[in-house]
């Protein structure tokens, strides 16, 4: 499973700026809803 991360890890920072925008937006609505909680 720690391999299948890393590979996905790396590919997304080749991709483009916007996948990791897109995942810092996620984690902070996730933060968001716990606290909510």
């Amino acid at each position: 499973m720690q391999d299948t991360h890393n590979q996905s890890r790396n590919q997304n920072s080749s991709v483009s700026p916007a996948t990791t925008a897109v995942e810092m937006a996620i984690n902070t609505c996730h933060d968001v809803l716990q606290s909510v909680q």
